[in-house]
Parts: structure tokens; C-alpha cells; sequence
């Protein structure tokens, strides 16, 4: 997968004083960098026509910060995306986000990692500084693609490289969080995993893929009962399904239990209070047993709120 640029195929323009010619420059650089979140590299500037003096006299002015060897951002602002651009083009040719800041691009994972985390395909090799570099035989075209104006590791694919890292857990939940936002299906994470049994967590990942619905959580709470009644191995609810009109957190379905989780940050106002309320009732009046838990009872209590919903579990059909 190339890089997203251009530029390096273009005729080399030698600056001259006439303003036609500045000009031009100017607006082609212009163009560079507004496709690159405002990232050039002294390579595409040599390659436009602007003199090496020009380019030191316009770092020493401010008009471009240095941010790795030969890469600069050009003017005063930057876009969200203008580091890992920059962190892409100090690795050179061929190079694409990867591994958890990929993760964090594509949004199936909350952090993005302590330095911007890049593979590249060929000889192993140090990285620039501040950079993870990580090194690949060859990249196949379905391994690589371009996200918001960034050459990254395809969603499939950054899956696989997070499944040697990532606890089993997080590995679902970043497959789930794939899976409900539709960036990826699983026929293409099955293409990504072909051939490749012995890459580091391809079994894993397999395994979660052909074994049903991964578990997607959306708060701290829901997250820590699901390991909750995971550890004391109950029988698998339903987590944030819909249930007669209404999108709830947990359902037995067989057992006609709805559990939901208020989190520490719970929404206390009075209005979404008798919200929840309406909603309840209206699930009970449908045959469901609806129960409701605190964040400060799977803080404090977890042993008593495991007794309480194992107690429902059992009551069902009585």
C-alpha cells in the first residue's frame, strides 16, 4: 500500500525570483499539506522547487516546525491527525499506523497507546525516536488502507496485530466494538487470518469470531459485572440487546431477566430517573423481572449483587 502522496512523482520546479513562479510553489505546497493534515516532508519540498535555504529560512521564521528528522507541519495549526501523518512519513516509504494507535483510530479502542505505533514492511530497523516501530516480511493489499487522510493497518488486520497483546477480554470487546460500528465483517477478518495459524493470536482471534456475539460494553460498570458473573461462570445473558422496544444492558432471555447497571457517573437528574422508570414498568408489564444495580453495589458489594442475581436466575419458572 503506497503512501497517500503524490507529490514525490512530480516534476522538480526550481524557485525563481519571478512571482508566478513563488506562486505556484506556494499553492502546490498549499495542496500537500492540506491532503496530509498539514505534514511535509523536506523530500516533497526539495521535490516542488523550493531551495534548501528556503526551507532552513522558513523553519527559523516559524512557518515550519520541525517535528521528526526532515518532517514538518506546516503553519501554526494542526488537525487531530497530524501527528500520526508525521510519524508515517519519518518512517519512509510504505510505512502505515498500526497496532494500538490504529486501534484508536478506527475507535475500537479508548487509548491509543503511550507513542504513535508504526509497521512497515521489509528489514527490521530502528524507528525514529518516539516512535514504535515494528517490522513485517510484506503486507498483503488487505492488510493496509486509508483512514481520514492516514495510511493504517486495515481494521481486520489491526485486529489480528492487538490479539497477541490485548487480554481475552479486550480483544473481544475491541471485536465487538468493530463488529457494531460495521467498519469490518467477519468473512474480512477470515481473509485476514487465512494462512496465518501460527501468527501470535490468530487462534484467539478465530476462536472469538466463529464463536458467536461478542459481548460489547459501553461503561466501566457493565464492564465489571460482565466479569462478575463471567468469573462465577453463569450462564451468558445478552449484553445491551433489545427487549420489547427498549435497548437493555443484560437478558436472560430464557429466564426473563433483565439486569441494568447505573454507573458511578449515573444520570441523576429527576427526568431520566422516571425515564428508567416507565421503562421498567412497561418491561414488567411484558412478563420481564426487571433489577437494577449501583455502581457503588458492584464497588463495594460484588459478592451480595452476584447472590442477588444468581437467587433471579433461579427463581425463573418458579
Amino acid at each position: 500500500m503506497m503512501q497517500d502522496d503524490t507529490i514525490g512523482a512530480a516534476p522538480v520546479e526550481r524557485v525563481t525570483a519571478r512571482a508566478g513562479a513563488v506562486s505556484s510553489t506556494e499553492m502546490r505546497l498549499n495542496e500537500v499539506a492540506s491532503r496530509q493534515h498539514a505534514v511535509v516532508s523536506r523530500a516533497q519540498l526539495l521535490a516542488l522547487g523550493m531551495a534548501v535555504t528556503t526551507i532552513d529560512h522558513r523553519v527559523r521564521a516559524g512557518r515550519l516546525t520541525l517535528l521528526y528528522r526532515g518532517i514538518y507541519r506546516v503553519g501554526p495549526i494542526s488537525s487531530p491527525r497530524t501527528h500520526l501523518v508525521a510519524a508515517v512519513l519519518a518512517c519512509g516509504e510504505g510505512a502505515v499506523v498500526s497496532h494500538c494507535t490504529a486501534g484508536h483510530l478506527c475507535a475500537i479502542q479508548r487509548l491509543p497507546g503511550s507513542m504513535p505505533e508504526i509497521t512497515i514492511a521489509g528489514r527490521r530497523r530502528a524507528g525514529p525516536g518516539g516512535i514504535r516501530l515494528h517490522c513485517v516480511r510484506s503486507f498483503r493489499p488487505e492488510d493496509v488502507t486509508i483512514r481520514d487522510g492516514v495510511p493504517t493497518t486495515s481494521v481486520a488486520r489491526t485486529l489480528l496485530d492487538l490479539a497477541a497483546r490485548l487480554t481475552e477480554r479486550e480483544l473481544e470487546a475491541a471485536l465487538s466494538e468493530a463488529l457494531a460500528l460495521r467498519i469490518v465483517d467477519r468473512t474480512a477478518i477470515m481473509g485476514v487470518l487465512e494462512g496465518r495459524r501460527r501468527v501470535a493470536g490468530a487462534a484467539r482471534l478465530r476462536m472469538l469470531v466463529t464463536d458467536g456475539d461478542p459481548a460489547r460494553t459501553r461503561s466501566e460498570a457493565e464492564e465489571r459485572f460482565l466479569a462478575l458473573i463471567r468469573k462465577a461462570g453463569l450462564n451468558a445473558p445478552a449484553v445491551n440487546t433489545r427487549v420489547g422496544g427498549f435497548e437493555v444492558d443484560f437478558h436472560w432471555q430464557s429466564e426473563r431477566l433483565v439486569v441494568e447497571v447505573d454507573g458511578h457517573a449515573y444520570h441523576g437528574n429527576r427526568q431520566k430517573f422516571e425515564s428508567d422508570r416507565r421503562r421498567d414498568a412497561a418491561l414488567i408489564g411484558g412478563g420481564l423481572r426487571v433489577m437494577r444495580i449501583t455502581w457503588r453495589q458492584l464497588r463495594n458489594e460484588p459478592e451480595r449483587v452476584l447472590a442477588d442475581v444468581v437467587r433471579a436466575l433461579a427463581r425463573a419458572g418458579v
